[in-house]
């Protein structure tokens, strides 16, 4: 139960955002998946950005708590 010195209006635009932005996760990971899947297998290992790309779209929390 919230207490009346929550600032609920905060938590509130946190949850607003947080649904932004899996809204935009969704929309754009076909396009990311694609733009991946075209990259030669030299350049998907090692470092660089492949797997943390991969990674953000791959069942990655977004939430404001």
């Amino acid at each position: 139960m919230a207490d009346p010195r929550d600032d609920t209006a905060s938590f509130e635009r946190e949850c607003r955002e947080a649904l932004a932005t899996i809204k935009l996760h969704d929309d754009a990971r076909p396009a990311v998946h694609r733009r991946l899947g075209r990259l030669p297998a030299e350049l998907r290992t090692g470092p660089g950005t492949f797997y943390e790309t991969l990674a953000a779209y791959n069942d990655h929390p977004v939430h404001p708590a």
